[in-house]
């Protein structure tokens, strides 16, 4: 096998893995944001970088989000109006900015 084969192959094989890796914690944010409270959701989101959060979901958007077999219609039937107004309650501030882009992702 030639290197550009090689290299296609591990693109791909490592595609897949980042996806399932991206959906992995898509579903547990999801079910943290189901069962915990807004204060435990806070003290998660105060121990992560918010601006640094906020640009990675930039860096998305929805072709990627399918190129990465991320169940976005899954996503949906999950999240409620009330878990994202809940998020935003959470994130402070840039809170309505972040799901905001969410909702957009989501379509």
């Amino acid at each position: 096998m030639d290197y550009s084969m090689f290299s296609k192959n591990l693109s791909g094989i490592l595609g897949k893995f980042d996806g399932r890796i991206i959906q992995a914690r898509i579903n547990f944010a999801i079910d943290m944001l189901k069962n915990g409270s807004v204060e435990e959701l806070s003290k998660t989101l105060n121990s992560m970088d918010k601006e640094q959060l906020i640009s990675k979901l930039y860096e998305f958007d929805r072709p990627a989000l399918q190129k990465l077999n991320i169940d976005i219609n899954g996503i949906k039937q999950r999240v409620s109006e009330a878990d994202l107004q809940k998020l935003a309650r959470a994130i402070g501030p840039r809170g309505n900015e972040v799901v905001g882009r969410i909702k957009a992702l989501l379509g």
